[in-house]
């Protein structure tokens, strides 16, 4: 594992990278199955390109916000010269675990396959998910080939899942670990939303990236970026400090920020703070040197 706190990592020299671009916000449908239709909002630079894409899966105790939640975050990556994806995908109740999973396996094939469509580059595709939604993105990142994420076809085979990076920012790891935790701690929304999406412990057991790491499951180990402030209220930094050394130590690049003081979601204040500024900062140059980063 590879941890820094605020304030100590080296940022790419290369300029203009947040604000470079106007960008052109729009919504598309990317499922369409009977009743069930799900939105992508995309956020494309308006220039040639071709860019960087990123799928964004957003956060809400897996059972509410949508493809909006991480406006503000998604319009500074996407300023920087990235395509960016923000998806909805099912929640309780209309569906909990693993739905929303399959649904953001298939959104990751979908957007490679419209690369030119957005002016992307579909050979470097990555993700950012932000709390439970980093857990969605992550566990269908590290296990692909599990049939009840991969099940929706997708017509052209060309396109098959694979991330180049993912950032994570404040994630839910170890799902199993976190509802414990949260019920010694009578975390009530918290232990709802688990309940809710997840419906029994074996399931959070299931579908737990930790878990799946220690047991040496995982089929793919993209790099991962990760950022985590130590005051955060809504999981312990410590369960998201084991799960970086144990990606390590099953072959991943994890490079981990901790925030000093920062609470769950500090990267949505006003980023001209200096802690929000700084993430955003190190999201937007591992997104854009993602292979230089993770030698360092």
């Amino acid at each position: 594992m590879s941890e820094e706190r605020e304030g100590t990592n080296r940022l790419s020299e290369k300029p203009g990278l947040e604000g470079a671009y106007d960008i052109d916000t729009y919504d598309v449908e990317y499922v369409r199955e009977g009743d069930l239709s799900l939105l992508a909002r995309i956020y494309q630079p308006q220039a040639p390109g071709p860019f960087p894409m990123v799928i964004d899966v957003h956060g809400g105790v897996w059972t509410y916000g949508s493809r909006t939640s991480d406006e503000g975050i998604i319009r500074a990556l996407a300023s920087s010269g990235v395509v960016v994806a923000s998806v909805d995908f099912r929640q309780p109740p209309v569906a909990g675990y693993p739905a929303s999973i399959a649904d953001v396996h298939y959104a990751v094939r979908w957007l490679k396959s419209q690369a030119e469509r957005f002016g992307g580059n579909g050979d470097i595709v990555g993700g950012l998910g932000v709390s439970t939604g980093a857990h969605q993105l992550l566990l269908a990142a590290i296990e692909p080939d599990d049939p009840r994420y991969s099940a929706r076809q997708f017509g052209d085979r060309h396109h098959a899942f694979g991330l180049s990076f993912i950032v994570l920012c404040w994630p839910i790891v170890d799902p199993l670990e976190r509802y414990r935790w949260a019920k010694a701690h009578d975390k009530s929304e918290i232990v709802s939303g688990h309940q809710d999406y997840w419906l029994t412990e074996a399931a959070m057991s299931d579908g737990n990236p930790q878990r799946l790491l220690e047991d040496g499951h995982p089929r793919s180990l993209p790099p991962i970026l990760i950022l985590q402030g130590t005051g955060d209220q809504s999981i312990p930094f410590q369960i998201v400090e084991r799960f970086s050394r144990t990606y390590e130590r099953a072959g991943g690049l994890s490079r981990l920020h901790l925030f000093d003081g920062e609470p769950h979601l500090f990267l949505r204040r006003v980023r001209d703070e200096m802690e929000p500024a700084r993430a955003m900062e190190l999201i937007i140059d591992f997104v854009h040197n993602h292979d230089e980063s993770m030698q360092i």
